[in-house]
């Protein structure tokens, strides 16, 4: 009976190991999915960062060629 008993112990054990392995598996992957659409997220934002620094960067550049063709006029 005592093998028996500790059998049973082991596979109890072994289950609450296992449970406890799917739980943390099941976290990290809440984690890793969190992380790839705050990744995803980011990078939609900084494309559109970057194309209003491109946008800007034209209009300024726009603006000193008038100021500097207005300059040589006066």
């Amino acid at each position: 009976m005592d093998d028996l008993d500790l059998c049973k112990y082991k596979l109890q054990e072994q289950q609450k190991d296992l449970t406890d392995l799917r739980l943390k598996s099941d976290v990290l992957r809440s984690t890793n999915d969190g992380l790839k659409s705050e990744k995803d997220h980011l990078t939609i934002e900084l494309r559109e960062t970057r194309i209003l620094q491109k946008s800007y960067e034209t209009k300024t550049n726009e603006l000193m060629a008038e100021l500097s063709t207005i300059t040589a006029e006066f």
